[in-house]
């Protein structure tokens, strides 16, 4: 433990850690039969709460990079950056840092793999987009590609945003299986589940990292992840395909994509003027030129209304939560009007939530205005169906004729879909009680 040793650490802490990384010993358990014990010899525990910063510890005296070459490490992710106008002098400037950081790694039982490191040329210029770069490692050429993963990130050689979106799509389509898997019109978890599932595992994907590249991401690729983020939508509130995307937002109480990463963006940068921040230093820094990033100048200046002086925590709290209340008032205001009640609908109230998935799926659709059980559906999708109401005969029979219906007279209302949700349930002889 020479690293440990060599640390301002107290000694009975560096102690402990010896004695808590000597004499471990493992083993391979498969179908109830366990292998050998081996004795460790090198490693940090898989999952261990101090791994990390142990891994830290023993790369702490990884070789500073000379003036000109940037170095940023994550665990066991290195990220080596240089820039300049000539792409072959760069190439020069990396290739003797590369070779003492090899040095350092193999005196340490480690090293670089070239075939699972990659080399990138960021450039405006479409000319040079293809240029391979002479990056070496111990005499292997390092591949060059457009399109790095960074901490599972997907970036552009081009400042683009379309590989990372691509692989957003390609992510979320795969994890709302999952949810379908979970959920049906007359089955399965209720709507508050299925909405926390998609948090969780399909919204989170798209949260990720939202600051790096999404303020970046075209019109296209957005309208392409906010497609998934409707499936998933349908899906944990039963609505049908024709359903309006801004109803299920408003049914699920979700933003959508593009401006819920945008507030993220604004609360990360707002963040970043907290000088406890770790990237406190780089709002001093010079943005690069607009046509490289335009994004980061128009969000410098939209933070500057949430920012105070002193941007205490105090401050700095309500500047989060003036991003968040302007997010979701921006959202809201830009929603259509329901197209049932004509106007912006009303919260569904709590006691819907004790009423069964196949009940809540009929109220959900009823309120978009499309409704399976609805001949003004059916006559849409299929010309043999006539749309009139089956007990008296007149149309449309849609959502309002229900409760307009010389059949069945009541004083329910169409707003008490979500003011009175039970009630309504009970008018339309839905079921009350889960099975």
């Amino acid at each position: 433990m020479p690293h440990c040793q060599r640390t301002t650490l107290r000694p009975s802490l560096k102690r402990w850690i010896i004695n808590y990384m000597c004499g471990r010993q493992s083993y391979v358990e498969f179908r109830n039969k366990k292998s050998k014990a081996r004795r460790v010899k090198q490693g940090v525990p898989q999952g261990g709460v101090i791994s990390p910063e142990l891994f830290n510890l023993y790369l702490s005296g990884i070789p500073r990079p000379p003036d000109g070459i940037e170095i940023v490490t994550y665990a066991d992710d290195c990220t080596i950056m240089a820039s300049g106008p000539v792409v072959d002098d760069i190439c020069e400037r990396l290739n003797p840092y590369l070779a003492e950081l090899a040095a350092y790694f193999h005196a340490r039982n480690m090293k670089i793999s070239a075939t699972k490191s990659t080399a990138t040329l960021f450039i405006t210029w479409s000319a040079e987009m293809r240029t391979q770069l002479n990056v070496q490692v111990e005499g292997n050429l390092i591949p060059t590609t457009n399109y790095p993963k960074i901490l599972g990130v997907t970036f552009d050689s081009m400042f683009k945003s379309s590989a990372q979106a691509t692989a957003i799509c390609d992510k979320m389509k795969s994890r709302n299986k999952v949810l379908k898997a979970l959920a049906g019109s007359s089955w399965g978890a209720d709507k508050e589940t299925l909405l926390t599932s998609y948090n969780a595992i399909g919204r989170s994907v798209v949260n990720y990292a939202a600051p790096v590249w999404s303020a970046n991401t075209s019109a296209t690729q957005w309208k392409n992840i906010q497609t998934c983020q409707n499936a998933a939508l349908r899906t944990a509130t039963g609505c049908l395909l024709m359903t309006p995307v801004d109803h299920l937002h408003e049914e699920a109480k979700v933003l959508p994509l593009r401006q819920h990463n945008h507030m993220l963006s604004l609360q990360y940068l707002l963040g970043c003027y907290r000088e406890s921040h770790p990237n406190h230093h780089m709002v001093d820094n010079s943005p690069p030129p607009r046509r490289v990033r335009k994004d980061i100048h128009d969000l410098e200046r939209e933070v500057q209304r949430y920012k105070r002086e002193p941007l205490d925590q105090e401050a700095y709290q309500a500047g989060l939560s003036g991003i968040h209340t302007d997010a979701v008032a921006d959202a809201i205001s830009s929603y259509k009007v329901n197209a049932v009640l004509g106007v912006h609908p009303p919260s569904i109230a709590a006691e819907e939530r004790q009423l069964p998935r196949q009940t809540r799926v009929v109220l959900a659709q009823l309120r978009s205005g499309w409704c399976s059980r609805l001949n003004s559906y059916w006559a849409r999708i299929d010309e043999d169906v006539r749309d009139a109401c089956p007990a008296c005969d007149t149309g449309p029979h849609n959502t309002l004729h229900l409760f307009n219906c010389s059949a069945k007279p009541t004083q329910l209302t169409p707003e008490d879909l979500w003011l009175q949700p039970v009630k309504v349930a009970e008018f339309l002889n839905l079921e009350l009680e889960p099975d």
